[in-house]
């Protein structure tokens, strides 16, 4: 509870803003097909593609603010910033599952120590720069419905504990349901199965023998089979989303060194906004994407 509050705080300022001229209107302002609980609107939720996006959680959230708040954006913004809240306290339980586990395979820190650990990891996180997009741009209630589903999926997966030998059901439908009600509030949540692996398979010589490795990787791979079915599913309807709203591009439109170029900046770019965030803005055209263009292709490629 506290880790929420001192997270929103430094976003408090969001509750006297307005609606952003970008992407807000169409959205919210003059689209009526979200409003209301009818079965009309229920069907439009759950098929839209509206602007790109296949993200039914929220228009279901945006229905209840309509409701609640009409087009008053301050209710709404009190929404993005107790969802934020959310997420940060998520954070935070997160970062404690994982020192838990590391702390049951070996690795000992103080209860206190794990405490204080998360603390800092959850509000670093949930007040740095980057956040600002995501909490004070109504648009963007996509990443903050997204991202506590996310992390309470990945806690309850880490807290599931090492893999044994064999394949466990134990928690997985906890985590499963999580993660796809995730991914019905924004795509990325796909990557959650892949993030998952990455942890088994640095927590493998921590917490099997040699000859066990390989065997314990193996059950973590099956038991994950019902996660990547619906990364999968959710990324055929993302694509087909985008496809209909015609932002897929050819091949003969987007080469394939320039997405490799765009998948590089990201990868080069995200670290070093999270160490010095200057130069931070909701959209760079892919123009202006030039910064370091080898080693930036070399990355898309790895």
């Amino acid at each position: 509870m506290v880790l929420a509050v001192v997270g929103m705080v430094p976003f408090a300022p969001a509750l006297r803003a307005g609606w952003v001229n970008f992407d807000d209107p169409p959205n919210f302002i003059t689209n009526d097909a979200f409003h209301g609980f009818s079965l009309e609107s229920i069907y439009w939720w759950l098929t839209s593609s509206h602007m790109g996006h296949y993200t039914p959680l929220v228009w279901v959230s945006a229905a209840v603010d309509h409701a609640l708040w009409g087009l008053d954006p301050a209710g709404w913004h009190a929404t993005n910033l107790l969802l934020h809240g959310l997420g940060v306290a998520g954070v935070g339980l997160l970062a404690r599952a994982v020192l838990d586990r590391l702390d049951r395979a070996g690795l000992h820190f103080a209860p206190s120590a794990r405490l204080m650990a998360a603390a800092a990891v959850a509000l670093l996180w949930g007040v740095h720069p980057l956040r600002v997009e995501s909490v004070a741009w109504i648009t963007e209630r996509r990443d903050v419905l997204a991202t506590p589903l996310f992390v309470a999926a990945a806690a309850a997966w880490i807290r599931r504990g090492p893999a044994s030998e064999r394949p466990s059901r134990r928690g997985l439908g906890l985590v499963v349901g999580l993660a796809t009600v995730s991914c019905f509030a924004k795509a990325w949540a796909i990557t959650l199965p892949a993030a998952l692996l990455a942890f088994e398979v640095g927590m493998l010589r921590h917490e099997a023998v040699a000859g066990q490795r390989w065997v314990r990787l193996r059950t973590r791979l099956v038991e994950s089979v019902p996660l990547w079915l619906v990364s999968g599913l959710f990324s055929v309807a993302a694509a087909t989303a985008q496809d209909a709203s015609g932002t897929l591009k050819s091949a003969d439109q987007f080469p394939l060194l320039e997405r490799m170029h765009v998948v590089g900046i990201g990868l080069l770019t995200y670290p070093k906004q999270t160490l010095w965030p200057t130069d931070l803005s909701p959209l760079v055209p892919l123009s202006e994407r030039v910064l370091w263009p080898w080693p930036a292709v070399l990355a898309g490629v790895l």
